[in-house]
């Protein structure tokens, strides 16, 4: 993928590519973005991999142009949760609630 990626513990195997990558309570975290037999996986987050485009999408649902996951919350094809903005320039700035700060201050 074309954005900045993570390395994740998890097993994959090569051809994985554009998988899914799921957080322990079963939702949608980020894409698998390289994986290898018995290497390391790569994974771009669900809010990054938001601001890119989607190929092979049917026209007859999503239209012509540019279409990716933003364009999906627009037609009401793709449901997100969580808080989020779309900026100009598909920049997406992401709302954390106290209880994911307080999360995320832990590793630090």
């Amino acid at each position: 993928m074309p954005s900045s990626c993570i390395e994740i513990e998890m097993e994959s195997l090569g051809g994985m590519s554009g998988g899914p990558v799921f957080n322990e309570d079963g939702r949608l975290i980020g894409i698998v973005s390289s994986s290898f037999d018995g290497g390391p996986t790569y994974a771009t987050l669900i809010w990054d991999a938001m601001r890119l485009p989607v190929e092979g999408l049917p026209r007859e649902l999503w239209g012509e142009g540019y279409s990716g996951i933003l364009e999906g919350i627009d037609l009401g094809l793709v449901r997100v949760k969580g808080k989020f903005k779309a900026e100009q320039g598909r920049n997406i700035k992401i709302t954390l609630s106290d209880e994911e700060v307080a999360y995320l201050e832990q590793g630090e």
